[in-house]
Protein backbone atom coordinates (compact mmCIF):
# COMPACT_ATOMS: atom_id res chain seq x y z
CA UNK A 1 0.00 0.00 0.00
CA UNK A 2 1.43 3.52 -1.08
CA UNK A 3 1.47 6.26 1.25
CA UNK A 4 1.13 9.74 0.49
CA UNK A 5 1.62 12.96 2.41
CA UNK A 6 -0.36 15.70 1.37
CA UNK A 7 -1.04 18.97 3.31
CA UNK A 8 0.44 20.13 6.33
CA UNK A 9 1.90 17.36 7.23
CA UNK A 10 3.51 16.69 4.07
CA UNK A 11 4.68 20.18 4.64
CA UNK A 12 6.18 19.81 7.77
CA UNK A 13 8.40 16.39 6.86
CA UNK A 14 9.87 18.73 3.65
CA UNK A 15 10.84 21.44 6.13
CA UNK A 16 12.43 19.23 8.53
CA UNK A 17 14.46 17.17 5.67
CA UNK A 18 15.71 20.79 4.34
CA UNK A 19 16.51 21.93 7.77
CA UNK A 20 18.62 18.47 8.20
CA UNK A 21 20.49 19.14 5.26
CA UNK A 22 21.67 22.48 6.24
CA UNK A 23 22.65 21.33 9.40
CA UNK A 24 24.56 18.75 8.16
CA UNK A 25 26.58 20.89 5.40
CA UNK A 26 27.40 23.59 8.25
CA UNK A 27 28.58 20.52 10.12
CA UNK A 28 30.39 19.64 7.10
CA UNK A 29 32.09 22.83 6.35
CA UNK A 30 33.00 23.75 10.03
CA UNK A 31 34.75 20.24 10.17
CA UNK A 32 36.80 21.13 7.41
CA UNK A 33 37.49 24.76 8.04
CA UNK A 34 41.18 25.37 9.29
CA UNK A 35 42.03 27.76 11.93
CA UNK A 36 42.82 31.23 9.70
CA UNK A 37 46.42 32.43 10.10
CA UNK A 38 47.85 34.77 12.21
CA UNK A 39 48.27 38.20 10.06
CA UNK A 40 52.22 38.38 8.87
CA UNK A 41 54.19 40.40 11.58
CA UNK A 42 55.05 44.24 10.13
CA UNK A 43 58.71 44.24 8.71
CA UNK A 44 61.31 45.83 11.15
CA UNK A 45 61.92 49.21 11.47
CA UNK A 46 65.19 49.85 9.49
CA UNK A 47 67.87 50.55 12.09
CA UNK A 48 68.99 54.22 12.21
CA UNK A 49 71.94 55.45 10.85
CA UNK A 50 74.80 56.94 13.38
CA UNK A 51 74.90 60.40 12.03
CA UNK A 52 78.44 60.94 10.37
CA UNK A 53 80.29 63.02 12.27
CA UNK A 54 81.99 65.75 10.71
CA UNK A 55 85.82 65.25 9.83
CA UNK A 56 88.34 66.98 12.55
CA UNK A 57 90.45 69.58 11.40
CA UNK A 58 94.30 68.31 11.16
CA UNK A 59 95.81 69.51 14.35
CA UNK A 60 98.15 72.77 13.90
CA UNK A 61 102.15 71.99 15.10
CA UNK A 62 102.65 74.59 17.53
CA UNK A 63 105.96 76.11 18.24
CA UNK A 64 107.26 75.32 21.45
CA UNK A 65 107.17 77.79 23.92
CA UNK A 66 110.80 79.00 25.38
CA UNK A 67 113.08 78.35 23.18
CA UNK A 68 115.81 80.60 21.88
CA UNK A 69 116.27 81.70 18.28
CA UNK A 70 119.50 79.78 18.15
CA UNK A 71 117.23 76.52 19.52
CA UNK A 72 114.31 77.03 17.10
CA UNK A 73 116.36 77.59 14.08
CA UNK A 74 118.34 74.06 14.88
CA UNK A 75 115.12 72.23 15.24
CA UNK A 76 114.14 73.57 12.36
CA UNK A 77 117.04 72.22 10.31
CA UNK A 78 116.54 68.70 11.92
CA UNK A 79 112.52 68.51 11.43
CA UNK A 80 113.30 69.85 7.26
CA UNK A 81 115.55 66.17 7.43
CA UNK A 82 113.77 64.25 8.97
CA UNK A 83 110.64 65.55 6.82
CA UNK A 84 108.45 67.29 9.08
CA UNK A 85 107.67 70.03 7.45
CA UNK A 86 104.77 71.55 9.93
CA UNK A 87 107.55 71.74 12.62
CA UNK A 88 109.93 73.63 11.08
CA UNK A 89 107.91 75.99 9.61
CA UNK A 90 106.24 76.37 13.21
CA UNK A 91 109.79 77.24 14.68
CA UNK A 92 110.86 79.81 11.68
CA UNK A 93 107.51 81.62 12.22
CA UNK A 94 108.58 81.44 16.07
CA UNK A 95 112.07 82.60 15.29
CA UNK A 96 111.03 85.13 13.15
CA UNK A 97 108.60 86.81 15.72
CA UNK A 98 111.79 87.45 17.64
CA UNK A 99 114.14 88.57 14.90
CA UNK A 100 111.85 89.80 12.26
CA UNK A 101 115.18 90.75 10.59
CA UNK A 102 116.69 87.17 11.05
CA UNK A 103 118.30 86.46 7.14
CA UNK A 104 118.15 82.27 7.95
CA UNK A 105 115.20 82.23 9.26
CA UNK A 106 113.97 83.58 6.01
CA UNK A 107 116.34 82.05 3.58
CA UNK A 108 114.73 78.89 5.20
CA UNK A 109 111.56 79.60 5.34
CA UNK A 110 111.66 80.41 1.79
CA UNK A 111 113.09 77.21 0.46
CA UNK A 112 109.90 75.44 1.87
CA UNK A 113 107.25 77.93 0.62
CA UNK A 114 108.60 79.33 -2.46
CA UNK A 115 108.11 77.36 -5.58
CA UNK A 116 111.99 76.77 -6.41
CA UNK A 117 111.78 77.03 -9.66
CA UNK A 118 111.55 80.70 -8.34
CA UNK A 119 114.25 80.84 -6.25
CA UNK A 120 116.80 78.90 -8.33
CA UNK A 121 115.33 79.23 -11.71
CA UNK A 122 113.98 77.27 -14.63
CA UNK A 123 117.05 76.53 -16.12
CA UNK A 124 119.43 73.19 -14.75
CA UNK A 125 121.69 70.48 -15.54
CA UNK A 126 121.88 66.97 -14.80
CA UNK A 127 123.91 65.24 -12.72
CA UNK A 128 124.75 61.67 -11.58
CA UNK A 129 125.22 60.42 -8.14
CA UNK A 130 128.48 59.86 -7.14
CA UNK A 131 129.38 57.48 -3.95
CA UNK A 132 129.06 59.68 -0.56
CA UNK A 133 127.25 62.59 -2.23
CA UNK A 134 124.23 64.10 -0.42
CA UNK A 135 121.89 66.96 -0.89
CA UNK A 136 124.16 68.77 1.33
CA UNK A 137 127.43 68.51 -0.59
CA UNK A 138 125.70 68.79 -3.16
CA UNK A 139 124.31 72.42 -2.52
CA UNK A 140 127.83 73.21 -0.92
CA UNK A 141 129.48 72.33 -4.25
CA UNK A 142 126.72 73.32 -7.03
CA UNK A 143 124.40 75.83 -5.06
CA UNK A 144 127.10 77.45 -2.59
CA UNK A 145 125.45 77.22 0.68
CA UNK A 146 124.79 73.57 1.76
CA UNK A 147 121.76 75.31 3.80
CA UNK A 148 119.89 75.29 0.27
CA UNK A 149 119.35 71.41 0.89
CA UNK A 150 115.68 71.45 1.23
CA UNK A 151 115.30 74.03 -1.98
CA UNK A 152 117.50 70.90 -3.90
CA UNK A 153 114.96 68.70 -2.54
CA UNK A 154 112.27 70.26 -3.87
CA UNK A 155 113.75 70.98 -7.26
CA UNK A 156 113.95 67.17 -7.89
CA UNK A 157 110.37 66.39 -6.10
CA UNK A 158 112.61 64.14 -3.39
CA UNK A 159 110.51 63.83 -0.11
CA UNK A 160 112.92 63.95 2.84
CA UNK A 161 114.43 62.07 4.67
CA UNK A 162 116.19 60.81 1.42
CA UNK A 163 119.22 58.79 0.75
CA UNK A 164 120.96 59.19 -2.33
CA UNK A 165 121.92 56.19 -4.33
CA UNK A 166 124.97 55.92 -6.78
CA UNK A 167 123.75 56.13 -10.57
CA UNK A 168 120.45 58.52 -9.30
CA UNK A 169 119.94 61.27 -11.52
CA UNK A 170 119.30 64.66 -10.17
CA UNK A 171 118.61 68.22 -11.40
CA UNK A 172 120.59 71.19 -10.48
CA UNK A 173 119.57 74.04 -10.36
CA UNK A 174 121.63 76.36 -12.99
CA UNK A 175 124.37 75.84 -15.68
CA UNK A 176 127.07 73.66 -15.49
CA UNK A 177 129.92 74.39 -13.73
CA UNK A 178 133.04 72.66 -12.35
CA UNK A 179 132.23 72.82 -8.66
CA UNK A 180 134.88 74.33 -6.46
CA UNK A 181 137.25 72.14 -4.27
CA UNK A 182 136.64 72.36 -0.25
CA UNK A 183 139.89 74.42 0.58
CA UNK A 184 140.90 70.93 2.56
CA UNK A 185 140.97 68.74 -0.37
CA UNK A 186 143.60 71.68 -1.65
CA UNK A 187 145.53 72.55 2.06
CA UNK A 188 149.32 72.66 1.50
CA UNK A 189 151.67 71.01 4.17
CA UNK A 190 151.97 73.45 6.92
CA UNK A 191 155.60 73.98 6.86
CA UNK A 192 155.38 75.05 3.55
CA UNK A 193 152.84 77.54 4.52
CA UNK A 194 155.00 79.20 7.23
CA UNK A 195 157.92 79.67 4.59
CA UNK A 196 155.80 82.33 3.05
CA UNK A 197 156.45 85.46 5.17
CA UNK A 198 153.28 87.07 6.46
CA UNK A 199 151.09 83.94 5.32
CA UNK A 200 147.78 83.48 7.41
CA UNK A 201 146.81 79.65 7.81
CA UNK A 202 145.55 78.10 4.65
CA UNK A 203 142.24 76.83 6.44
CA UNK A 204 141.46 80.24 8.16
CA UNK A 205 139.47 81.07 4.95
CA UNK A 206 137.53 77.53 5.78
CA UNK A 207 136.66 77.83 9.22
CA UNK A 208 135.51 81.55 8.89
CA UNK A 209 132.91 80.47 6.28
CA UNK A 210 131.49 78.08 8.37
CA UNK A 211 129.00 79.32 10.64
CA UNK A 212 128.06 78.41 13.96
CA UNK A 213 124.89 77.14 13.47
CA UNK A 214 126.48 75.03 10.62
CA UNK A 215 129.12 73.78 12.93
CA UNK A 216 126.29 72.96 15.50
CA UNK A 217 124.40 70.80 12.89
CA UNK A 218 127.18 69.16 11.88
CA UNK A 219 128.30 67.82 15.67
CA UNK A 220 124.68 66.79 15.83
CA UNK A 221 124.76 64.64 12.82
CA UNK A 222 128.19 63.07 14.06
CA UNK A 223 126.10 62.04 16.89
CA UNK A 224 123.73 60.77 14.77
CA UNK A 225 125.71 58.83 12.82
CA UNK A 226 127.76 57.38 15.78
CA UNK A 227 125.05 56.30 17.29
CA UNK A 228 124.08 54.34 13.68
CA UNK A 229 127.25 53.02 13.52
CA UNK A 230 126.56 51.45 16.73
CA UNK A 231 123.44 50.23 15.95
CA UNK A 232 124.74 48.31 12.88
CA UNK A 233 122.89 51.20 10.02
CA UNK A 234 126.12 51.59 8.49
CA UNK A 235 124.69 52.90 5.31
CA UNK A 236 122.50 55.63 7.68
CA UNK A 237 126.12 55.99 9.48
CA UNK A 238 127.52 57.42 6.14
CA UNK A 239 125.03 59.30 4.79
CA UNK A 240 124.76 61.16 8.56
CA UNK A 241 128.37 61.50 8.64
CA UNK A 242 128.84 62.74 5.02
CA UNK A 243 126.08 65.46 6.03
CA UNK A 244 128.04 66.67 8.53
CA UNK A 245 131.30 66.58 6.94
CA UNK A 246 129.44 68.81 3.96
CA UNK A 247 128.33 71.32 7.02
CA UNK A 248 131.89 71.59 8.80
CA UNK A 249 134.39 70.18 6.07
CA UNK A 250 137.28 70.97 8.39
CA UNK A 251 136.68 69.25 11.03
CA UNK A 252 139.22 66.62 12.04
CA UNK A 253 137.14 64.85 14.47
CA UNK A 254 134.00 64.01 11.70
CA UNK A 255 136.48 63.61 8.44
CA UNK A 256 137.73 60.87 11.47
CA UNK A 257 134.19 58.96 12.11
CA UNK A 258 133.10 59.26 8.79
CA UNK A 259 136.40 57.29 6.85
CA UNK A 260 136.11 54.82 9.81
CA UNK A 261 132.73 54.27 8.76
CA UNK A 262 133.46 54.17 5.07
CA UNK A 263 135.93 51.23 5.68
CA UNK A 264 132.72 49.45 7.51
CA UNK A 265 130.75 50.08 4.70
CA UNK A 266 133.46 48.85 2.33
CA UNK A 267 134.10 45.76 4.16
CA UNK A 268 130.04 45.09 4.87
CA UNK A 269 129.14 45.42 1.32
CA UNK A 270 131.89 43.41 0.27
CA UNK A 271 131.30 40.08 1.93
Amino acid sequence: MQLSWSGPVARTATLASVGALLLAGCAHHKGDRSPAAPPPAPPPAPAARPSASPASPAPTVQAVPGRSPQQRYQVALQALQQGSVATARAELAALLADRPGDRRAQSLLSEIDVDPHQLYGADSFSYTIQAGDTLFSLSRRFLGNPLNFYGLARFNNLTLPVELQPGQQILIPGHYRTPERTPSTRRPPAAAAATVPGAAPTDAPARAAVSPAARQQAQQLRRQGLEQMSAGSIDRAVTLLSQASSLDPDNGAIAGDLARARRIQATVHSR
